[in-house]
């Protein structure tokens, strides 16, 4: 059979796949997902875009007025490593007061906080600037200690695409001074899709919408035969959702569907005739008030008993297939119903018959199941 998109059935009848207990699930090593809750923070985890370990991915920014007099990395000055980025001005006297800051241009889809730590005789501030240069967002003016690092933080959890970040200082007329610039980095949204394959039920992921559509997609690494999932809900449960399967994560098979409700903090499993994918998602056709939470979500796979029961052996039942044994098969189960007709049509059956017909039948069990 040539490789195909979407899935490929299992025969049925061909194979049963025993009931899994909880050992026998696989939590995916990957997971994908139509959108995040991008709020609330996730503020157990931090992830570091610049620690100016000895290296700067940001440019140096300054505003009118304000001369940039040098740059270096300061291994006594820091918030978490052994360095932090030091930069040197000097302000002429033009009314405006001096600015130093630095600044990138960064995707914001995945970010829910965007920190930074300064320290610096003036106020901080983080903005954001769209493509166009137009500001969109930006946190109030914070006063900053010239002896200690201080900590700044902008939500821009409802923020998706480019645009340019910039993290600057503004003090006073005509100064001339440092400004040192550590730790930027962000919180991830709480709810991302890697908390349905943490093997925590604790943890959630939630879509950003209540939207029809919306899902949660596993890799199970390569095409397995695949015949049952489980889910823990969190709180909030779909309406109706279905689950589908798929080779190449572009065309979609339903495998179960569901037009109610699931039980809310507790596991459901499910299961439908075995079928050889990749993919495995639960999309949301009415996803309800809220945005469901999905804690937890594993699959289902045994291809060793399988293989082994296509070939005759363990739990799973093999018909003949055509050819010389189907052929003696029938003809033995035919002599078993003749047999069984014509003791009918008897008024009596002797026990030497009767023993005969016990014996055909242990024939035709042995013969359909070997050894």
């Amino acid at each position: 059979m040539p490789f195909q998109a979407g899935t490929w059935p299992i025969p049925k009848g061909r194979v049963k796949l025993p009931e899994p207990s909880t050992s026998d699930y696989i939590i995916p090593n990957s997971v994908n997902a139509s959108s995040t809750l991008g709020s609330p923070a996730d503020t157990s985890t931090e992830i570091i875009l610049e620690s100016f370990e000895q290296s700067n991915s940001w440019n140096i920014y300054s505003g009118t007025g304000t001369t940039i007099t040098g740059t270096s990395y300061d291994s006594t000055a820091f918030v978490d490593g052994a360095y932090s980025l030091k930069v040197d001005f000097s302000d002429t006297a033009d009314s405006s007061g001096y600015t130093v800051g630095v600044q990138n241009t960064l995707d914001l889809t995945d970010m829910s906080n965007l920190f930074a730590y300064m320290k610096a005789y003036g106020d901080g501030r983080i903005a954001i600037y769209d493509s166009s240069g137009n500001l969109v967002t930006m946190t109030n003016w914070i006063a900053l200690s010239s002896t200690s690092f201080t900590r700044l933080d902008l939500d821009v959890s409802n923020l998706t695409g480019t645009y340019t970040v910039r993290i600057y200082v503004s003090g006073p007329d005509g100064s001339s001074g440092s400004v040192w610039f550590d730790k930027i980095g962000y919180n991830p949204p709480l709810h991302r899709p890697e908390k349905a394959i943490d093997n925590d039920t604790t943890t959630t992921w939630s879509p950003a919408s209540t939207n029809p559509g919306e899902w949660i997609s596993i890799d199970l690494g390569v095409p397995t035969i695949c015949g049952g999932a489980r889910v823990y809900w969190g709180a909030n449960v779909p309406n109706a959702y279905r689950i589908q399967a798929s080779i190449d994560a572009a065309t979609w098979q339903d495998v179960y569907v569901s037009t109610t409700p699931p039980s809310a903090n507790d596991w459901t499993e499910y299961s439908w005739p075995a079928v050889y994918t990749r993919y495995l998602r639960i999309i949301f056709d009415d996803p309800g008030t809220n945005q469901p939470e999905v804690a937890e979500f594993h699959y289902y796979s045994r291809i060793v008993e399988r293989v082994a029961a296509e070939h005759g052996h363990g739990s799973g039942v093999e018909r003949w297939k055509r050819g010389p044994r189907a052929r003696r098969g029938f003809k033995k189960k035919r002599e078993i119903d003749d047999d069984i007709k014509k003791h009918k049509r008897k008024s009596k059956v002797t026990t030497k018959e009767l023993l005969q017909l016990i014996e055909k039948l242990k024939e035709y069990i042995d013969f359909k199941v070997p050894d």
